[in-house]
């Protein structure tokens, strides 16, 4: 969680800073600024409680709303349906399950949900439909390999501690 905190502040400081600076749009950059703050805030008060997930979820809820924003509004040159991308990866390698299927789930249900307005022309978008299409086409591929690499990851590690089991036991009777 450290590494992923310490990340999203970087990026969205800086991208608040080129908000500010180079696009003058100050509205955007007072929401990466508070976005990053925030991440800064939770990752401060996860040092001092016992309890890791919870603070997880936070930083994944933020990084749900940054990620949806930044879908929303294109990201700098275009490059807002890049950003979503890492979400599912962030969330099924941070969170436990069954939070990890949840927290995507709505991800990838809020992401439909803008993907239809933008489509319809209900959000403003610099996304054509083909890039839209492709852009989900994508994500869903993301979220599908990685829900199977966690479900091979289980699938292995019981085996092993199945393994290690019939070892311990063959060598405790090797003993006798």
């Amino acid at each position: 969680m450290k590494i992923f905190s310490l990340m999203s502040v970087s990026v969205l400081f800086i991208f608040a800073t080129v908000y500010l600076v180079d696009r003058h749009d100050s509205v955007t950059a007072i929401i990466y600024y508070a976005l990053g703050s925030l991440i800064g805030i939770n990752y401060f008060i996860s040092l001092r409680k016992e309890n890791i997930q919870s603070s997880i979820c936070i930083l994944l809820i933020i990084l749900f709303v940054m990620t949806a924003i930044i879908y929303i509004q294109g990201g700098l040159g275009g490059t807002g349906n890049l950003w979503i991308m890492a979400f599912p990866l962030i969330a099924y390698y941070l969170a436990e399950k069954p939070i990890n299927y949840y927290i995507v789930f709505a991800h990838a249900s809020v992401l439909m949900l803008l993907s239809f307005f933008m489509v319809m022309g209900y959000i403003e978008s610099e996304f054509s439909w083909i890039k839209i299409r492709q852009t989900m086409i994508v994500y869903f591929v993301i979220i599908l390999v990685s829900y199977l690499n966690e479900s091979l990851k289980a699938l292995y590690s019981k085996k092993m501690e199945e393994s290690l089991g019939r070892m311990t036991t063959i060598l405790d009777n090797l003993q006798d």
